[in-house]
């Protein structure tokens, strides 16, 4: 599956970019935060308000378990995973990169954004490799650089959900018209078999008996004997 990934940061100068365009998302966009805490969606909340969002949806999974029942459930415009997700019980889960990976090896597809204070290249690369954005701020939730991620994360996704459509219906064009093309052939292969065939026995003769000249026709008189 083709994704596209992204590390930012809130002094990054993509960010300049991404205000002077910014992609339109939607009135009522549908976010998850998986987390240990519950941010406080105020701020983003009014900056979505600012944007055109009116009616946004945020939902909130304490634990890794928990947001993939949730996922099961329903599905979202763009999942936010905060670093913060350890909890008091430890589980393989925990582990972002192993949260991606079940997010994505359930058929999920929705724009996934990873928020933590610090990171490494070799792990920002294979949080990418899942199409997993990537934001390195202090900020969590309240940070200016969220917004303008999740547009480009949704915007991104929604991309690949296209592309993923139009391949298929390229597909099935593809097969439409092989099949058509096989009928097609087949109906001409079957069109020259009769025309090189020979003619059965009965067209053969009338064909003949077409092909003779008219005879002369003799009467005779049943009265007389008399030939005419």
């Amino acid at each position: 599956m083709e994704t596209e990934a992204t590390l930012v940061t809130p002094d990054s100068a993509d960010m300049t970019g991404l205000f002077r365009q910014p992609v339109e998302v939607s009135h009522r966009l549908r976010l998850l935060w998986i987390g240990a805490q519950e941010p406080s969606w105020v701020g983003l909340a009014l900056r979505l308000d600012a944007d055109g969002c009116h009616e946004p949806r945020f939902r909130w999974a304490a634990t890794p378990c928990d947001a993939l029942a949730v996922l099961r459930e329903e599905n979202f415009d763009c999942v936010l995973v905060s670093d913060s997700t350890t909890t008091s019980s430890p589980t393989p889960l925990d582990d972002p990169e192993l949260l991606l990976q079940a997010i994505r090896g359930s058929g999920n597809d929705d724009a996934i954004i990873f928020i933590t204070s610090r990171i490494d290249d070799q792990r920002s690369a294979r949080l990418c490799a899942y199409g997993c954005d990537v934001l390195v701020t202090r900020n969590s939730c309240d940070s200016p650089a969220l917004l303008p991620l999740i547009r480009r994360a949704v915007s991104n996704a929604e991309r690949v959900r296209d592309h993923r459509r139009l391949s298929v219906v390229h597909q099935r064009r593809l097969v439409r018209e092989r099949d058509e093309a096989q009928h097609l052939l087949q109906q001409q292969r079957s069109f020259i078999e009769k025309l090189e065939s020979p003619f059965p026995p009965n067209v053969e003769e009338r064909r003949r008996s077409a092909d003779e000249p008219s005879r002369p026709v003799q009467c005779e008189s049943s009265a007389n004997g008399s030939q005419i």
